[in-house]
């Protein structure tokens, strides 16, 4: 019982990451919906990170890794993908 209960307390913490995606207005008017990105998303080169958005690391996402370090998974996950979470438009 108490494995099961693990095992569904790092399920919800995986399915519910701190960092978000969010709505990104620009100068131009146009609005963007920009995902967080992380380590493997930069590695990959999958076009997650936006060079017109403004990025901050995630520190509820860091906490959550260093408390569930020992999983392995769970930092994986957290810092791969959503380490950096957009914050605004790049002014330049």
């Amino acid at each position: 019982m108490k494995k099961l209960l693990t095992l569904l307390l790092l399920v919800a913490f995986l399915v519910t990451s701190c960092s978000q995606p969010k709505e990104i207005v620009f100068k131009d008017g146009s609005v963007q919906t920009v995902p967080p990105y992380g380590f493997i998303n930069e590695l990959f080169k999958d076009g997650k990170k936006n060079d017109k958005v403004l990025y901050r690391l995630s520190a509820k996402d860091i906490a959550l890794s260093v408390i569930f370090c020992t999983t392995i998974i769970v930092p994986i996950i957290l810092l791969g993908y959503n380490l950096w979470e957009p914050i605004g438009p790049l002014e330049k």
